[in-house]
């Protein structure tokens, strides 16, 4: 499966992350997912600071894609914050925090939350 982002007519292929990306974007999607309970592209019930912390979250996974777009231009596609919640799954794949199932759809990894030991 093809991990795209589309907002505002334009669309990414979003490639497997790199670490120093990855613990960037590892407590933004963290905040997503608890601030929607889970519910990321049915119900939509998010403060402005967490619109905006899904939205650099997004921003560094499709720069990390086309890396000259500017935070401005960024800001500038014409998309609303379902959009942007719908985007968020393509961004927890690349970053390790989601894998798809056998029937296409997106589930948590079941190593999410685990203890490596080190803890």
């Amino acid at each position: 499966m093809e991990n795209a982002i589309t907002l505002g007519g334009r669309t990414w292929t979003i490639p497997p992350l790199p670490w120093r990306v990855v613990r960037s974007l590892q407590p933004r999607l963290g905040r997503f997912f608890t601030a929607t309970r889970g519910e990321g592209t049915r119900v939509l019930v998010m403060s402005t600071d967490d619109l905006d912390s899904a939205a650099q979250a997004v921003f560094e996974a499709v720069v990390y894609a086309e890396p000259g777009l500017t935070r401005e231009d960024f800001d500038a596609l014409t998309f609303g914050s379902l959009d942007l919640a719908r985007a968020i799954p393509a961004v927890a794949r690349a970053a390790g925090m989601m894998q798809d199932d056998a029937k296409g759809g997106a589930e948590a990894s079941p190593d999410a939350g685990k203890s490596d030991g080190l803890n």
